[in-house]
Order: structure tokens, then sequence, then C-alpha cells
């Protein structure tokens, strides 16, 4: 349930099927953070919503058909959503070389990684730090001010 006065944390999950979503769904639920979950079907979607949602949390599927796409994505989409934060979902088609695929996502930038819809801990986690940093970020702050109200303590 949503308390009225909390920003629910945005979620966005970009896949192919529901599979993922609903798993993240059913994680969700059994915190205390509010959230809001949209689904999109195609990467090219994303910078649309973030334009929208400029503090979103996106997980995004990774299979063979979107990892060297999402790889040249990542970077340039860090620049240009500086306030949204990414993670990967690594569909188990990619379990043989899970390893080199895990680093690879990290060096192009994605913030955490799942590899089955049963461990979400890592993204879920994510999230809500994550939640909690943008429901105190103002997005047309300057760089300095939101830096400081970040931080656990205050400036006098």
């Amino acid at each position: 349930m949503s308390l009225p006065h909390i920003r629910p944390a945005e979620w966005i999950v970009c896949e192919q099927t529901s599979r993922w979503a609903s798993a993240l769904r059913r994680a969700l639920e059994s915190g205390d953070t509010p959230h809001r979950l949209r689904e999109l079907r195609h990467l090219a979607e994303l910078d649309a919503e973030f334009a929208v949602r400029p503090s979103a949390l996106a997980a995004i599927e990774v299979d063979r058909g979107n990892f060297a796409q999402l790889l040249a994505w990542l970077p340039t989409a860090r620049e240009r959503h500086v306030h949204a934060r990414c993670v990967a979902l690594v569909d188990r088609s990619l379990a043989e070389e899970l390893d080199e695929i895990c680093d690879a996502l990290v060096e192009a930038g994605a913030q955490a990684i799942a590899t089955s819809p049963r461990r979400l801990e890592a993204v879920v986690g994510l999230g809500t730090q994550h939640a909690k940093i943008a429901a105190n970020t103002n997005v047309n702050a300057s760089f300095v001010d939101q830096v400081w109200a970040s931080l656990p303590w205050q400036r006098a």
C-alpha cells in the first residue's frame, strides 16, 4: 500500500516477456518502499521513458539478441540520464558465459545484476537505496546542492 506523502520509487522493466516484471513485483511487495513499475519491450524506448521519469531505475533483460546493443547503450545512458540507474537481468541462455557477461555489464555501467528471477536481492536493495536518494534529490538543483542533500548529515 502506498502512502500519499511518500513518493513511490519509479521502476522500468525492459524485457520481451513479463517474467522478470512479475518476479520484481513480488519482491517489491514484501518491502516497505512504495513503488510504481512500468514495463517496456524495447531498449530503444528507455531514453524517452527516462525523459519522463529522470530518477527511475531501469531493470533491463539481457539476452543473446540485445547483449551487444546494451553494452553500447549503457555507458552513454549514464551520461544522458545522470539521476537514473540501470540494472541487468541476465537471461538463462547466457549461463555458460555468465562470469564474462557480468564483467562486461559492470564495466559498461550496470549497477547491479540478477541472474535469476528468484534472486533479486541485489537489484531490490539498490532500488530501495536509489529511491531514498531520489526522493530527496531536486533534479533542478545544482550538483553541489544535490550532493549535500544525499549526505546523512546536512550543512548548517
